[in-house]
């Protein structure tokens, strides 16, 4: 900055002057140096002159200069001073300005009152901010300025639709930055539907996999179905939202046997919720079902424990019970015709002979959806190093019947000296075998 000193006199030649700049006119912590001046004058001199001087701070606003003067004898002249104000002409920066939608998309609101993130920079601190759907910068001293913050909410214009916002920043000196700009649809409306069927609106189906259909359905972006009685209505964000089909039918993996409820919602991006419309099926198991003796070898056969573990993650997973070991309980699921393949066991082997092999009884019967059917599944015979054990036959019986549905003999034990025992038979009465067999 440029100095300049009026009308100067003393009565000896000055030599020295001196600058000071504390920022503040309040004379605390004046920095001085001498600087010597160009020329001396006589005793009657008067002048003036000009000089450059650094300010010693570069924060902004008023600053306060002081000058002093020394003779050779080394008077000092008492201060004169004079003031100066630092002007900041450098608007904020905008690094960045997001609306933020519903139902985790941010193209898209269900409200009226939206919020944001922003971030700004300036030489000195952002310290507000304006929004607005007009593109026009505003006045520094406008209503709707607020307190500079990294977050925020802005109430939307009225009516559906997209809508522009714009932000400025401006800092302390009232310089007002350039405006970043994003965009929203605001959308408050919810999806409709008139209905849903299951398979065309049948009452039964054999196979896990069905076929959605949704009657007249508009403003929908995804739906959300499922036959699980217990879960509760879904948030927009929730897991299991599927894009809504444009040919308005979908397939559906119903997750259960007999009557399943298939309840389904609707919802549009913005986070809209339409429902709950629901339609139910039947749906018959036809199986197979494969029951075995899950390992178990010997005289007994498997304990709960080996059958929970056996048919972990098969159609017989928490089906079956064990109230004697060795014999299987099962439900019958569904009333018809069940073809029942059964297979004894066969026996044990002895040195080189083979245990003989078990019958396969194969039959229909009519059985009905609640009766319970006790499954003994036979256990290869053992090598006993006399002869071989007989292997166990195979049975079904349907519980409080007095006779058996179907019965699988086993295969004989090998003999002692090495000859294969003999294979199960059809007939109602087994044949006698080196070793023994059920």
């Amino acid at each position: 900055m440029e100095l300049t000193t009026h009308q100067l006199t003393h009565s000896d030649p000055v030599l020295e002057r001196r600058f000071s700049d504390c920022g503040l006119p309040d004379h605390r912590q004046w920095k001085f140096c001498w600087t010597a001046l160009a020329f001396r004058q006589s005793d009657s001199d008067n002048f003036s002159f000009q000089t450059s001087f650094t300010l010693g701070s570069s924060d902004f606003g008023e600053r306060q200069i002081e000058v002093r003067f020394k003779d050779e004898a080394g008077n000092i002249s008492k201060p004169f001073s004079d003031n100066i104000t630092r002007l900041d002409t450098t608007p904020p920066q905008p690094l960045s300005f997001s609306l933020l939608g519903t139902a985790g998309n941010d193209n898209f609101s269900k409200w009226g009152n939206v919020s944001f993130i922003d971030n700004a920079t300036d030489d000195v601190a952002p310290v507000g901010m304006y929004l607005s759907e007009n593109s026009t910068t505003p006045l520094d001293n406008a209503p709707g300025w607020q307190a500079y913050a990294n977050t925020g909410t802005f109430q939307l214009s009225a009516g559906q639709g997209e809508k522009q916002v714009y932000l400025w920043f401006k800092d302390a000196a009232n310089n007002i930055s350039s405006y970043p700009t994003d965009t929203i649809t605001f959308d408050n409306v919810s999806p409709t539907a008139n209905g849903i069927l299951i398979n065309s609106g049948a009452d039964n189906t054999t196979s896990s996999t069905v076929i959605l259909s949704f009657d007249n359905v508009t403003g929908a972006s995804h739906y959300f179905a499922t036959d699980d009685a217990s879960a509760p209505t879904p948030t927009a964000t929730a897991q299991g939202w599927k894009l809504y089909p444009a040919i308005n039918s979908d397939n559906f993996t119903l997750t259960g046997t007999g009557n399943r409820l298939v309840r389904v919602w609707f919802r549009d991006e913005a986070g809209n919720l339409f429902g709950v419309l629901s339609d139910n099926i039947t749906r018959i198991e036809v199986g197979p079902w494969t029951f075995t003796n899950a390992g178990a070898t010997g005289r007994f056969g498997p304990t709960q424990a080996q059958i929970d573990s056996a048919y972990s993650s098969t159609n017989l997973t928490g089906a079956v019970t064990i109230n004697t070991q060795r014999i299987q309980e099962w439900t019958v699921p569904t009333t018809g015709t069940y073809r029942i393949d059964t297979f004894g066991a066969q026996g044990g082997a002895e040195g080189s002979g083979q245990g003989g092999l078990g019958a396969t009884m194969i039959g229909q019967f009519e059985l009905m959806s609640g009766q319970t059917l006790q499954i003994l599944v036979g256990q290869q015979g053992l090598t006993t190093g006399n002869s071989g054990g007989g292997g166990g036959g195979t049975g079904i019986n349907l519980v409080g019947s007095s006779q058996p549905l179907v019965v699988a003999g086993a295969g004989g034990g090998a003999s002692t000296q090495g000859d294969p025992g003999l294979s199960g038979t059809t007939a109602t009465s087994g044949v006698s075998s080196s070793g023994s067999g059920e």
